[in-house]
């Protein structure tokens, strides 16, 4: 019988999320080079790179001492997680000003008065014209996601 899972620090919880971050990283990468992969079906059909994958990504995920179901899930949400950037950074390359511009323009709108939070929000962020390293964001934000995860009992 197994007890409790044992109190971790943050800076173990950051170390356990590097790995699979990385793999995120080359995930994301290989979704960029051959963009067909964003419109294939979601539902498991793995090859055999694919089992490499999940077989590496569970291996990273070993360290974590979360049960092998909960690692699968964390796979799968990352997973998506990379989809979701993926097809944000090309749908950017390919449209700078167009459709998604277009969608967003009720943002210059807002006022402090009506929408507090997201004047603050949008202030504090480095905006459109910054441009801010994609590849950058993505790393922080998977490893924020994994490192809660991993935290999760």
């Amino acid at each position: 019988m197994t007890g409790p899972a044992p109190e971790r620090s943050r800076e173990q919880l950051t170390t356990a999320a590097i790995e699979p971050a990385a793999l995120a990283g080359r995930a994301k990468e290989v979704h960029l080079r051959h963009p067909w992969l964003l419109d294939l079906p979601t539902e498991p059909a793995v090859g055999p790179r694919g089992m490499d994958y999940l077989e590496r990504a569970l291996r990273a995920l070993e360290p974590t001492s979360l049960p092998e179901a909960s690692r699968l899930e964390i796979i799968g949400l990352v997973n998506g997680l990379v989809t979701l950037f993926a097809r944000t950074e090309l749908q950017r390359r390919n449209t700078p000003d167009g459709p998604g511009r277009a969608r967003t323009s009720h943002l210059d709108t807002t006022t402090e008065e009506r929408h507090p939070l997201i004047a603050a929000a949008l202030a504090a962020s480095p905006g459109t014209e910054a441009s801010q390293d994609t590849h950058v964001l993505f790393e922080r934000m998977v490893r924020r996601v994994l490192t809660g995860l991993i935290e999760l009992p």
